[in-house]
């Protein structure tokens, strides 16, 4: 038995994610490989109407969740293996880096849901941060799917200037909220110089902005 998810591209369909056997396998859409605009999802899977393998697919999608004690966590919330990259993205991928989302649906729920935002008071975000260590992306929650790679507690918010708040249901982000290592000192304040440094060698670098002991780095996509 097949199983499938859409997969979209700033809100565009562009092609669909099936998993028959336990095997990952990967095709664009014929419309999308059809629009004058058409964009791959990476160059490792550039346009092409055959359908890429498991061994082209898997890493490009397992590369769109998180790594390490982050992962095992969302698995045990998801109630799948860890290795079950299908799974995970069913689980939490309903916004990934790269303006990429996987759905069961034909439309990205941010279509009709945009701008649905969750705002946090000050009590409401400690209170994230607390929980973002047991809970990698609050995977679980009640009308979030977010996902991102790397091995470090991060959570996709969307920052007005003045208000921090959650995404929900597929609206898309605007930041990503990176609080301190625990195991790293400084951690903060040497990303940041790093940031800068990239800046003032002329280097594409995302803008970051400071509050309190929190960092919040726009998201590029």
């Amino acid at each position: 038995m097949a199983h499938e998810l859409n997969v979209f591209l700033h809100a565009k369909r562009v092609g669909t994610l099936s998993l028959v056997s336990g095997r990952l396998s990967f095709q664009y859409s014929p419309q999308a490989l059809a629009d004058p605009a058409f964009v791959p999802l990476s160059q490792s899977l550039p346009g092409q109407p055959e359908p890429f393998d498991d061994h082209q697919s898997r890493p490009f999608f397992a590369g769109l969740l998180p790594e390490g004690r982050m992962r095992q966590l969302i698995a045990k919330q998801a109630q799948v293996s860890s290795q079950n990259e299908y799974g995970l993205l069913e689980f939490v991928g309903g916004e990934c880096a790269g303006a990429v989302s996987l759905l069961t649906g034909d439309l990205p729920q941010h279509k009709a849901d945009a701008g649905s935002v969750q705002w946090l008071s000050d009590a409401d975000l400690a209170a994230v941060i607390d929980e973002l260590p047991k809970r990698p992306m609050l995977a679980g929650k009640e009308g979030l799917r977010l996902s991102l790679a790397g091995a470090q507690d991060k959570l996709p918010v969307v920052y007005d200037g003045l208000r921090i708040g959650l995404p929900m249901h597929g609206s898309p982000s605007t930041h990503i909220l990176k609080p301190p290592i625990r195991e790293v000192e400084d951690s903060v304040t040497n990303e940041a110089f790093c940031l800068s440094l990239a800046k003032g060698m002329k280097l594409p670098a995302v803008r970051y902005t400071n509050r309190c002991d929190y960092r919040y780095y726009e998201s590029v996509g």
